[in-house]
């Protein structure tokens, strides 16, 4: 019962999950996504990749993002990274709901075009790919 109370072990980064977690790369000129950042991996995107705004897709309805999201919102502060969270639905990902986020997550990245972005949902895998394929097109629709 203890395991089902302390997230830590859902943890993307910690042993065996990292062996399936995704890898971060460029999908535009100052725009990369990948799976969740420790933060040691937090702070190696902010000196090499020069980061300066964090979006997350986690999800704060699901008891292991909620706790990731804590954690990721503690580090990026202690960093001096700017931190944003465009939930995501896990199940249904082309949802009117998701659409709407990655058109925000478009806004804040066309309003902001100095900043370099990193953003990540869980495992890089999965809901990002979805924000990779509307960030490519110019229209989500």
């Amino acid at each position: 019962m203890f395991y089902l109370t302390n997230f830590s072990y859902f943890e993307p980064y910690l042993f065996p999950l990292h062996l399936i977690k995704g890898k971060a790369k460029y999908i535009k000129k100052n725009v990369i996504i990948g799976p969740y950042p420790n933060k040691r991996e937090l702070k190696i995107l902010k000196e090499k990749l020069r980061i300066t705004i964090v979006i997350s897709l986690l999800n704060p309805n699901l008891p292991p993002e909620k706790s990731l999201l804590n954690d990721e919102l503690k580090n990026t502060k202690e960093l001096g990274l700017k931190f944003y969270n465009y939930p995501f639905n896990y199940f249904n990902l082309k949802s009117e709901y998701n659409l709407s986020m990655i058109k925000k997550i478009k806004s804040l990245i066309e309003k902001n075009p100095q900043e370099i972005f990193y953003i990540h949902c869980y495992f890089g895998k999965h809901r990002v790919k979805l924000v990779e394929e509307y960030t490519k097109n110019e229209t989500l629709y």
